[in-house]
């Protein structure tokens, strides 16, 4: 049986995402931007690849979504997102796994896209990821479906007796904390302040040391809660990724920070084609500090996907093995290491 009571614990089985494969855009008139987009598919299934290369050689295994583009159908006439980030649909909260991909998009009714010039119809009932939930009942486990979205790994810690939960302005918080009480009924649970994926806001890299974004709003706030709860530990504080990127900052007047293709800036044709038909995949990389959404394999193993130097210093400090495994095109996709993966079984 899969077992995850704690970050810190040695990661034994994890899902790896999976983008929608290059014959996927087939359906896209423009030669050139079909040819951009089927691009980004192929290098993103090679970082991909190389990702699960580096979690095998630490022991771990990895279990995938898989894809059959021939019984997908279209959510509110929009392209369905790809099983990208597992992480935002599922999360094995001690020995039970709470999955909410209605986020994904599940329907009966096939549909049509409004816009003619790309008449598309994908039919049949499909969930991108039974298979995965299919293995996890093969190993005694249960699974349990809720729709209230901040039930899932991207806006929960567990860090052995205290579980750490984020929101938004609308998340029932009746409903997380009953669904957390009645799995972890011996942990203490405690909501973070700030909303969005908790991921994304910090990383307790270890017991000693924390790797976290800056709150420029209420920057004091952010501090009482490391000084509450995590006392005696080291915080790193980094800004956005892209936040002083010349390149990125001309191209966030014209795009607003939403996604980024580096070199596709001035194609007017690709831009107002991703906004019109992936707007509802991408997210907002003008806030995302992708090094601090990392993987942590147990509390002195790490991967990130692109070296720092001011955080690898204290890796070392700390005896912490950092691995770098790219992911080239994580600007368009808005989606860090912690983000694509999403950890079944860690064991103490």
């Amino acid at each position: 049986m899969y077992r995850n009571f704690n970050i810190w614990d040695r990661l034994r089985v994890c899902v790896v995402g999976r983008s929608w494969p290059p014959e996927f855009y087939s359906w896209i008139l423009d030669k050139n931007i079909q040819n951009i987009m089927e691009k980004i598919a192929i290098e993103t299934e090679e970082d991909f690849q190389g990702l699960i290369i580096c979690l095998n050689s630490l022991g771990i295994e990895v279990i995938r979504p898989n894809i059959n583009l021939d019984s997908m159908q279209l959510v509110n006439e929009r392209l369905p997102k790809p099983p990208m980030c597992p992480r935002d649909n599922m999360i094995m909260l001690g020995t039970t796994l709470i999955e909410t991909v209605t986020t994904v998009g599940v329907g009966n009714e096939p549909v049509l896209f409004r816009d003619t010039e790309y008449p598309r119809l994908l039919a049949g009932n499909y969930n991108l990821y039974t298979d995965i939930f299919d293995h996890v009942r093969k190993q005694g486990n249960t699974i349990e479906s809720s729709n209230e979205g901040s039930i899932c790994a991207a806006m929960i810690y567990q860090l052995n007796d205290k579980i750490f939960f984020s929101g938004y302005p609308e998340t029932d918080r009746a409903i997380v904390k009953d669904t957390i009480w009645h799995h972890r009924p011996n942990s203490k649970v405690f909501p973070f302040h700030l909303h969005g994926h908790i991921d994304g806001w910090f990383a307790p890299v270890s017991p000693n040391l924390i790797i976290s974004s800056t709150d420029d709003t209420r920057p004091e706030i952010l501090n009482l809660f490391y000084q509450s709860f995590f006392p005696n530990t080291d915080i790193v504080y980094l800004k956005p990724s892209l936040g002083s990127n010349y390149s990125f900052m001309q191209w966030q007047k014209i795009n607003k920070g939403h996604w980024w293709i580096p070199g596709q800036e001035n194609n007017y044709d690709l831009n107002k084609f991703v906004d019109q038909y992936f707007d509802h995949w991408l997210g907002e990389i003008s806030e995302t500090v992708f090094e601090v959404n990392m993987i942590i394999v147990d509390d002195k193993t790490v991967i990130v996907s692109n070296y720092n130097a001011e955080i690898f210093k204290k890796f070392q400090e700390h005896g912490i093995t950092a691995h770098v495994c790219k992911i080239r095109h994580e600007k368009f996709w808005d989606a860090g290491l912690s983000c694509m993966t999403c950890e079944l079984d860690r064991t103490s």
